[in-house]
């Protein structure tokens, strides 16, 4: 995440939307534009020189917060770091409402690493599913490459039981016979008692 002059993307820009409300952690930093690019998540606020651009391999999850009410509906999405904007945002110096104020301990002492969440409302509540369509699409842009299978899991995959020649004779991998499939002796039911 950086904190840097925004452009508006002229490439690869898959959603913008004006007059998006961006929160940290239910703290509102204002109302600005937002911009979903193959590269980032960036929003630009009215009111400052500066805005937030965030990669998508450093967005941790992102989902919709859901209300009964469309015009409360936003989007989610958290980072693993601390944020802090000088002179905007400091967890810090905050009223200590937010569970992400403090690092937790383990038992050992030592610490998890911090999250911080992030909230985007739109005006208009009926575009937040076109937003979190589009950063579903980024992020499919964009694979962490620690995610991906490695050879060994992938020779793991591999599905050595199925034999092309069992499906032919009705063999134990016989999707069309069941019970076979399934392994089970048809004879075992044969003294079952009927109503």
């Amino acid at each position: 995440m950086s904190i840097q002059e925004i452009q508006v993307p002229v490439e690869n820009c898959l959603f913008s939307s004006q007059n998006v409300t961006f929160k940290v952690n239910e703290q509102i930093l204002g109302s600005g534009d937002l911009y979903l690019s193959a590269n980032s998540l960036q929003w630009k606020p009215h009111d400052k020189p500066q805005g937030l651009s965030f990669p998508w391999l450093q967005i941790q999850m992102h989902g919709v917060r859901d209300s009964s009410n469309s015009t409360d509906r936003e989007i989610y999405f958290m980072i693993e770091d601390k944020f802090i904007w000088e002179g905007v945002y400091n967890p810090s110096q905050s009223n200590g409402n937010s569970h992400d104020d403090h690092m937790e301990e383990d038992d050992d002492g030592s610490s998890d690493t911090e999250m911080t969440e992030f909230f985007i409302k739109p005006t208009n509540g009926d575009v937040v599913q076109e937003i979190y369509n589009a950063m579903n699409e980024c992020t499919r842009l964009n694979p962490d490459p620690n995610d991906e299978i490695s050879p060994d899991e992938d020779d793991e995959l591999d599905c050595d039981e199925y034999d092309d020649d069992d499906e032919d004779r009705g063999g134990p991998n016989d999707l069309n016979d069941p019970i076979s499939y399934l392994n089970i002796n048809a004879a075992q039911f044969d003294d079952a008692e009927e109503d």
